[in-house]
């Protein structure tokens, strides 16, 4: 199943160049910058397209200078740092015909005044251990380099979160249940203001919305007191409730493809019992829950926060999720 995203995209072209000792990386690498209707969000990610397949376990890294003074590093901007060392070191099995996407936080608000960013991909057998700040890696193609690629794109696009839809059953490829909602129809409205968006790091979707999610709690409601302070010693701690590893990240359900998220509720309930945390966590619908975004609007009418378990299939690859 391939993962849909709706864009407004700007005009991207790119001019590619590169050296390699066996073609991985295609040609026209995107970059996005993440926005909720005409709001900017300090997220942004890049799209990197792959034409060959191999079968061990490689590492990507990225850096694109965003501020276009002509080198890769780390710059300040609005008191922030803003990386450009993008990808660091993150954990690729490539597959030929595929396409990878790789986020990052980008603070820089003034990208859309930009144009050819130049760009350096690095496929490796081995990580490049730089630290990141306050200079990063400088875009040295390493000896355990197995294929990079210079490009310059054009543009940076824009990515409305705000126009994803969970109704798009009639896309070609796509498996998914119709959706008879609600929402979707104009029939009801609700968003979340203030709720953190933490960048995670490699395999730690599940305790970083959590972490989201717990922080947005108990600022709404009043027990910021009762967890940690510090967002990464947050999610380290949920990390051990959830069992989670790099390899797997969280096993949310003990039986794959099973209905009940056992493993999540019971990390879940662990933490906010040690912490005595008023709070309840409950599943909502199950597999292939046809009016799921009703039952999440719901939610947030009533004042709670959702917490959301996709799985998917992936060509030539186990079942994956996020």
């Amino acid at each position: 199943m391939k993962k849909f995203w709706i864009f407004l995209i700007c005009a991207l072209t790119f001019l590619g160049c590169g050296n390699q000792t066996q073609i991985i990386i295609g040609e026209g690498p995107l970059l996005f910058q993440v926005t909720f209707n005409e709001t900017l969000q300090e997220a942004g990610y890049v799209t990197v397209p792959i034409v060959g397949t191999m079968q061990s376990i490689q590492v990507a890294n990225i850096v694109i200078d965003l501020n276009g003074d002509g080198i890769w590093q780390a710059y300040q901007v609005n008191g922030k740092t803003q990386e450009e060392w993008i990808a660091q070191n993150i954990p690729i099995s490539p597959i030929g015909g595929t396409e990878y996407a790789y986020s990052f936080a980008l603070v820089d608000p003034n990208l859309a005044t930009r144009s050819n960013f130049e760009t350096r991909i690095v496929i490796s057998s081995a990580t490049i251990d730089t630290p990141p700040s306050p200079l990063g890696w400088d875009g040295m193609i390493p000896a355990s380099s197995v294929d990079s690629r210079d490009f310059q794109i054009a543009a940076i696009g824009t990515d409305n979160q705000a126009l994803l839809r969970s109704d798009a059953t009639d896309i070609a490829g796509t498996t998914g249940l119709p959706v008879q909602s609600q929402v979707l129809a104009g029939e009801t409205s609700v968003q979340v203001e203030g709720v953190p968006s933490t960048i995670q790091g490699h395999n730690e979707c599940v305790p970083t919305a959590t972490a989201n999610a717990l922080q947005w709690l108990a600022s709404e409601y009043g027990f910021s007191d009762m967890i940690p302070e510090s967002t990464s010693d947050l999610i380290d701690e949920l990390k051990g409730d959830f069992n989670w590893t790099t390899s797997n990240g969280v096993i949310v359900a003990s039986i794959v493809d099973g209905p009940v998220a056992d493993n999540y509720l019971a990390g879940k309930n662990a933490f906010t019992e040690r912490h005595g945390i008023p709070i309840e966590t409950h599943q909502l619908g199950g597999i292939f829950e046809e009016n799921v975004v009703d039952l999440i609007a719901a939610e947030l009418e009533k004042g709670q926060i959702v917490e959301i378990d996709m799985e998917y299939d992936l060509a030539n690859l186990d079942d994956d999720g996020n």
